[in-house]
């Protein structure tokens, strides 16, 4: 809760270059004590998983509501630009400069550079939402709901319910490594890739 409330209090419409000269001091000293309080929980405290899997979520999604909470896409950077080729092709219903791309040969970096932003704009005619909300809520939204239960269950399944301790750790992992945290938030079009991979594997299982 202090530490929703101390991005709350930094809440600004005029992003900077980084996000990080944006929120109080104090953020980073509460945020480390309630990972270290929710561990305590995970490893000590005797209640159940699904009530453990709950907390887990919730210190996921506080991980990746810095843009979401403070200011987003900001003026500068991955998010202001992901969020244009987005909307750039929900507009215009091709990546932009589809057509010289083509004339150069340039398949690999039409495909990775720019058509990966067609699955947002899928998402986004599916769910009837903006594209806007979509990067700025969806996705971080489920990153932070589904990724510790993908890797709770893929660590559930590796150890075929034998060790407790390693299956929360798993789903812990995703709100911890910085890494995890950049994904669920930059850049939407991949975030959005390794959630449907991992659902696709799952279901395979």
């Amino acid at each position: 809760v202090l530490s929703f409330y101390a991005l709350a209090l930094a809440r600004t419409g005029e992003g900077g270059a980084s996000v990080w000269l944006t929120i109080p001091d104090f953020f980073l000293p509460v945020f480390f004590l309630s990972s270290m309080f929710l561990a305590f929980i995970l490893f000590f405290a005797n209640i159940g998983d699904k009530l453990k899997l709950v907390l887990i979520i919730l210190y996921s999604f506080l991980a990746h509501s810095l843009f979401l909470i403070v200011w987003y896409p900001g003026r500068y950077g991955d998010p202001w630009t992901h969020l244009g080729r987005s909307r750039f092709i929900d507009r215009a219903g091709m990546p932009y400069a589809y057509g010289w791309m083509l004339k150069q040969r340039l398949i690999v970096e039409l495909v990775s550079g720019e058509a990966q932003y067609a699955l947002v704009v899928l998402f986004k005619r599916m769910s009837c939402v903006d594209i806007y909300w979509v990067h700025v809520v969806c996705m971080p939204l489920l990153w932070a709901f589904l990724m510790p239960l993908f890797l709770y269950k893929i660590a559930d399944t590796l150890v075929k319910g034998k060790n407790r301790t390693f299956t929360l750790l798993a789903a812990l992992v995703a709100g911890l490594f910085p890494t995890l945290t950049i994904w669920g938030t930059v850049s939407v079009p991949n975030s959005l890739g390794f959630i449907l991979r991992l659902l696709k594997g799952i279901f395979e299982n």
